[in-house]
């Protein structure tokens, strides 16, 4: 494996993980902050999070761009050769 493929799969890696803390701090959260109402829900704390898992979705995306266009590139040498 190239050190291309090694870097984007890292960079999947890194995602995934931050994706996952992400989720695991929504699903653990407490709507109300102590001394908050119960109908009180923290808007920045939530919508920081949705923006890490759209920050992962991106990073992800752009990954596979990365391989996907190696790939091509690989193919494209290949038929020069053959």
């Amino acid at each position: 494996m190239s050190a291309d493929y090694g870097i984007s799969l890292n960079g999947i890696f890194v995602a995934e993980h931050s994706l996952n803390q992400a989720a695991q701090r929504i699903a653990s959260a407490s709507l109300t902050a102590p001394g908050e109402s119960p109908d009180t829900v923290s808007i920045s704390d939530f919508a920081a999070e949705l923006l890490a898992i759209n920050r992962a979705k991106t990073t992800v995306k752009a990954n596979l761009k990365v391989i996907s266009t190696r790939q091509d590139l690989d193919r494209k040498a290949f038929d020069l050769f053959a």
